[in-house]
């Protein structure tokens, strides 16, 4: 009898659990909705896949529909989008958050939002009033909250036509990430690296290939001996950024004569997804507009107008920096332009979920907020392009009606967006390329700490004036990371480090086609080789080779595959064994000690060619300590390998790296979780392969367009279109997506139909 009475407690819980989610409101997708804020009828439908179609008179009565359908699908994802660049999450999720609360309240941008806001034309307040109606009409039809809201006992707060704003600086908000743990991360190096090391690193021999494909080293610079003090060596992790990637090809070598634009989004390993699928149309006609909104914003980021189809991607632009300054005895005021100057107080409150409010305060300059200590008795100004109100817009509307690559060039200059790449191809079949939105010019080197007293960035360049690529000769364009081959020679625009090995095989593999059908595009982009990996699996085999005590791993080595395939034993080994030898050889010249959060392998852009040049040539002076020669350490590395794949059948590389998508913030819920399944990811990829993934991000969205002919395009998308657990569509589309089934660029045959009516007055 005790023990049925200990179990009720479990059981009401349960029973408690199931209420608040039973009783959830339910979105409806069908039937007749009255809301204010219209100014005409407007028609929603739904695909199997959720998918959202718009029928609208005005590009407002269209931004309410969006608003009102985003809310139906997406309202718990919209609130953590407005509130994490306001530094608002902490209110939401709780103390957990307080940390990145705090370090985004530093730069106000809830404040920049509604200056930018004052800044706006008539036409676009108007969109983003009828968005925030529409949002707030969908959110009370769900009784302003999602499940997870009602979890958590915390209401939605109507949405403000700021909130759009907070949500379009927050796609910039990596960059920022990227930008000031890179400059930390090479002051970190150039301070405990020793001088011959970090020329040899950043100045390696050059590696070219033979007539015959064999690497060939150019140069010996070499430095004379390790220094004395080598440090732990610590885990090896890719510098690189990973940055979407984006192919284009000319109608000119086409086979059906139509410019292709294919395109794969990289986003965190949680659903859903940042990215929702919808079309519209103005009542009347048949131009259609397909393509990817963000939810919480009324703009298309890619889309296709039937003449024209772009994409928005995150460029490695360098959008911020570190700036020391000089204080005062009484650190009250800072130096600049050679005078002292007053530090601005700022104060505010961060509420915290079922916690006391906390008093937050911050000091700012003319630069921008103090962030840091640099550690030498000054502090570190964090000045970041996000942070005037003068470049942020709503001018992306515009490109809704662009007909040709060359009108979109010249809307370049003007979009509201920060650090982004904007890539085209229309119907004519031209192909483009150029840097979207505010780009200022810089003086100096975008990867070090600056100085206050020699710190200036110039003024934000022109349309004539930035980097463009307009239909090149090769008729074939992609970005997939690094974009100096997209620029002149002499541009001062700041870059982010970012590694080239994925964009290297996928520019290799464009090159090297003659005629593209689109099948042949997209299959390009799904490419799992890692190729240049074979000269690690080269080295790997001649250390076993010449080893007896690693001969039972010989079999897995010699079927490694070249590809990242969830069952190749092999791959994983190649892989592992490269990353030892980087953190075991250069590895152990950095003090990680030092380190303060920032990854310090991204202080280098390049570790592979110093790394493989040091294995290929192996100085005698440069047998690493503690063995005799280059083959018994190269032996010791392999040795661990092998020791970390046994048992091998339960150590491929899927084994390994096997990860899947888990539903953003679902530990709020204490029942019901079981409704928000993980789901499966496709392993047969890595980080170093057009058919990406890595251990945070993967490519979770793919599209390939094609202007003119669109309905020949092609969409897939991981995780579903919705969060809301009772919708018939939830998940929709994700096993599509695992298995490599395609599904077409517009949206298919309603299975749910909705009209949105003006309420009368």
């Amino acid at each position: 009898m005790k023990k049925l009475w200990l179990l009720v407690p479990f059981v009401t819980a349960l029973g408690l659990g199931w209420f608040w989610f039973d009783k959830a409101p339910v979105p409806s997708f069908e039937g007749e909705v009255s809301a204010s804020g219209l100014g005409a009828s407007v028609d929603l439908e739904r695909d199997v896949f959720g998918v959202l179609s718009i029928t609208a008179s005005s590009r407002s009565d269209i931004a309410f529909a969006l608003g009102f359908a985003h809310a139906q699908d997406r309202l718990f994802q919209m609130d953590q989008l407005r509130r994490r660049p306001a530094g608002e999450l902490s209110e939401l999720l709780g103390e957990a958050h307080l940390a990145s609360d705090m370090r985004m309240r530093r730069h106000r941008l809830r404040d920049r939002a509604a200056q930018a806001f004052e800044q706006l034309g008539i036409e676009h307040r108007s969109v983003l009033s009828a968005y925030s109606a529409g949002v707030n009409a969908g959110a009370e039809v769900r009784g302003f909250e999602s499940a997870q809201h009602r979890a958590l006992g915390v209401a939605f707060a109507p949405w403000l036509e700021v909130d759009s704003l907070l949500v379009q600086m927050g796609q910039t908000l990596p960059l920022l990430d990227e930008a000031q743990s890179q400059e930390l991360a090479v002051a970190l190096f150039e301070s405990t690296v020793p001088d011959d090391w970090r020329a040899y690193i950043t100045a390696p021999p050059a590696l070219t290939k033979s007539s015959d494909d064999e690497d060939v080293v150019t140069g010996s610079a070499f430095p004379g001996a390790w220094p004395e003090v080598l440090h732990e060596a610590k885990n090896y992790i890719n510098p690189s950024r990973h940055f979407a990637q984006v192919s284009a090809v000319s109608g000119q070598i086409a086979d059906q004569g139509h410019a292709m634009l294919a395109v794969d989004q990289f986003a965190a390993l949680q659903y859903p997804v940042p990215f929702y699928r919808a079309q519209w149309r103005y009542s009347g006609t048949d131009r259609l507009l397909a393509g990817v909104t963000v939810p919480g914003s009324p703009l298309m980021w890619l889309g296709s107008n039937g003449q024209l189809s772009w994409v928005l991607k995150l460029a490695p632009l360098d959008i911020a920096d570190y700036v020391k300054i000089e204080t005062d005895k009484e650190s009250s005021r800072y130096k600049l332009d050679g005078g002292w100057t007053s530090f601005i107080r700022q104060e505010s409150q961060i509420k915290v979920l079922d916690s006391r409010p906390e008093n937050f305060v911050h000091f700012e300059t003319q630069l921008g907020p103090v962030v840091r200590d640099a550690h030498d008795g000054k502090l570190l100004v964090s000045h970041w392009l996000a942070q005037d109100p003068m470049v942020h817009n709503l001018n992306l509307l515009n490109m809704e009606s662009a007909s040709s690559v060359e009108s979109a060039m010249a809307l370049a200059d003007s979009l509201g967006v920060i650090g982004y790449e904007l890539v085209m191809a229309d119907s004519t079949g031209a192909i483009g390329w150029t840097l979207a939105g505010a780009l200022p010019t810089r003086s100096h080197a975008g990867d070090h700490i600056q100085n206050a007293a020699k710190f200036a960035w110039g003024d934000y360049l022109a349309t004539e004036a930035r980097p463009a690529v307009s239909n090149p000769d090769t008729q074939r364009l992609w970005t997939a990371g690094r974009i100096d081959h997209l620029l002149p020679e002499d541009h001062n625009i700041g870059l982010l480090y970012t590694d080239n090995a994925r964009q290297s095989h996928l520019a290799e593999r464009l090159i090297e086609s003659k005629r593209f059908g689109r099948r042949e595009l997209w299959d390009y982009h799904r490419d799992n080789r890692a190729e240049f990996l074979r000269r690690w699996h080269v080295a790997l085999r001649a250390i076993v080779d010449v080893s007896p005590a690693l001969e039972e791993m010989r079999p897995w080595v010699d079927t490694w595959g070249e590809r990242a395939q969830a069952d190749s034993v092999g791959f994983s080994m190649v892989d592992q064994f490269r990353r030892q030898f980087i953190q075991r050889t250069l590895g152990r010249l950095m003090d990680v000690s030092r380190a303060r959060g920032e990854n310090i392998w991204s202080a280098v852009e390049d570790w592979e060619t110093p790394a493989y040049v040091l294995l290929s040539r192996q100085p005698p002076d440069l047998v690493p300590s503690g063995y005799d020669s280059w083959d018994a350490f190269l032996s010791d590395i392999a040795a661990s390998v092998m020791a970390a794949h046994q048992p091998y059948d339960a150590h491929s590389w899927g084994q390994q790296h096997a990860q899947f998508m888990d539903f953003a913030e679902r530990e709020v819920f204490e029942r019901g979780q079981e409704l928000y399944t993980d789901l499966p990811l496709d392993l047969d990829s890595s980080e170093y392969t057009p058919r990406f993934r890595s251990a945070s991000n993967a490519a979770l969205m793919s599209v390939l367009m094609m202007p003119g002919m669109d309905e020949g395009g092609i969409f897939t998308m991981a995780g579903g279109q919705t969060e809301f657990a009772k919708a018939p569509y939830f998940q929709a589309g994700h096993h599509e997506w695992l298995n490599g089934t395609t599904a077409a660029f517009y949206a298919m045959a309603p299975q749910w139909r909705q009209r949105l009516v003006p309420a009368a007055q």
